[in-house]
């Protein structure tokens, strides 16, 4: 995940982004609807980018503070995730195998009601949870 000083972040992963020569997915969260815009521009500019939404960020929700959905593990496991992009990556930041991040991710999708990882983080970060 990378936060920019206009009060943007940008969301990228890079799954399946190599085995299947498809774009990337891409997230962009900002509070700024123009600087957000702009990015998106810069980011399709290539071609190699899908940008799937681009939101404004919104407060935590309070419910999912006091009562998290995710274990501090998949909470780590997602924020590392977020930061990395990489599975590979975030198993060898946290000394485990990419199947035991793989299956956290997935607890995590299944747990969050979501289809994508990209998604999960997203709604991580809105609610608060990382």
């Amino acid at each position: 995940m990378l936060t920019h000083d206009t009060g943007y972040t940008i969301i990228v992963a890079e799954t399946h982004a190599r085995r299947c020569a498809t774009p990337m997915d891409v997230l962009v969260v900002g509070n700024d609807a123009i600087a957000t815009e702009r990015v998106l521009e810069l980011l399709q500019r290539d071609g190699q980018i899908r940008i799937y939404r681009s939101v404004p960020p919104s407060p935590p929700d309070v419910t999912v503070m006091e009562c998290p959905l995710l274990t501090r593990t998949q909470r780590e496991v997602l924020q590392a995730y977020a930061q990395l992009g990489r599975e590979q990556d975030v198993a060898e930041e946290r000394g485990c195998s990419v199947r035991t991040v793989k299956h956290h991710l997935s607890d995590i999708r299944r747990l969050l009601g979501v289809k994508t990882t990209v998604q999960a983080v997203y709604i991580a970060t809105r609610a608060g949870l990382i």
